[in-house]
């Protein structure tokens, strides 16, 4: 908290969305395919990411990610971005949204 008694929290999304808000692959498989990474994609994932400290999940997309990111961590097959993103994944805190 500051003098005033409030939070020093800010808020910034980094989102994937369609324009029906459903996020999903073909056959509604939960992927995000459709997602062409180029370096400045990349870049702007990094730039946004620095200074988060938390990562805000529904379920489904949590179930999807803890599958994917802890492998990327030391695959020497993934990208320089995509090993600093699973590093940045590990560390953060992760809040995961369900009504199950």
């Amino acid at each position: 908290m500051n003098d005033r008694g409030r939070l020093d929290e800010r808020f910034s999304r980094f989102l994937h969305t369609s324009l029906d808000g459903i996020v999903e692959g073909a056959n509604r498989a939960m992927d995000i395919g459709f997602v062409h990474y180029n370096v400045e994609l990349e870049q702007f994932a990094k730039q946004v990411t620095a200074n988060a400290d938390t990562i805000l999940w529904g379920r489904a997309t949590y179930e999807m990610m803890y599958q994917y990111w802890p492998n990327m961590l030391n695959n020497e097959e993934g990208s320089e971005h995509e090993r600093a993103h699973a590093a940045w994944i590990d560390a953060v805190k992760k809040i995961v949204c369900s009504r199950t």
